[in-house]
């Protein structure tokens, strides 16, 4: 069943994905907030207290309000725009600094040893990187288009923060508009996926994400089974 319909109809699995896509997506990046607590918070449960900071409420709320930008737009067959990436990453900066912008220094990430475009080059690289999602889209993707598409949008690097969390909402963009199922990347392949990231690899990224979509594909049809029942 074509991905984007099961995300519509099928409430249970929507809310057991976004909530495992944010926890997992927030972790990532370094919050403590626990599975429950993320459900809690982007769900309006009171069966979980919750015990973290500030910063890592509004991240999971706002990572929640990028998503379902993310879903509204996959649903009405909307192309990716420079104007879309940016809102996408504004909302998942709101209530901690100032985001949808690009970034006006040069970029330094922790461990890596790359070099990234600079501030004067991002317009540029991101014009190619939107081209080329949105023709894949139209003409068809696999799984080693996705992994290099997502590595050119980490090597960009394009805003102050959130580009590992905006990179990986594109990821599923991706995935659910073309029909397929989307993935979710675990918190345990965090040093895994960083290595692949900073050795570009490819083959290795598109490898662990086909493992992911079938663990996926499997937990759907779960879902899908109790519905019918």
């Amino acid at each position: 069943m074509d991905a984007r319909e099961v995300l519509k109809t099928n409430q249970t699995y929507r809310e057991d994905f976004i909530t495992r896509a944010i926890y997992n997506s927030n972790a990532i990046e370094g919050s403590t907030l626990t599975r429950n607590e993320t459900y809690a918070l982007v769900f309006d449960s009171n069966h979980c207290p919750i015990n973290a900071n500030a910063k890592e409420i509004h991240q999971a709320i706002n990572h929640k309000r990028a998503m379902k930008l993310m879903l509204e737009r996959v649903y009405k067959h909307e192309p990716l725009t420079e104007a879309y990436l940016m809102n996408i990453n504004d909302l998942i900066n709101e209530n901690i600094l100032f985001g949808g912008a690009y970034r006006e220094d040069p970029a330094i990430v922790s461990g890596s040893s790359k070099t990234f475009p600079g501030p004067e080059e991002i317009e540029m690289f991101l014009e190619k990187f939107i081209a080329e999602y949105n023709e894949l889209v139209e003409k068809g993707f696999d799984m080693e288009d996705v992994a290099k598409l997502h590595i050119e949008f980490e090597n960009i690097h394009p805003f102050s923060d959130g580009n590992g969390r905006t990179g990986r909402i594109l990821v599923n963009s991706m995935l659910i508009s073309g029909g397929k199922t989307p993935i979710c990347l675990p918190l345990e392949l965090r040093n895994d996926y960083y290595k692949i990231l900073e050795t570009n690899n490819v083959k290795a990224l598109a490898e662990i994400f086909n493992e992911l979509q079938e663990k996926e594909e499997e937990r759907m049809n779960d879902f899908i089974a109790l519905a019918k029942a």
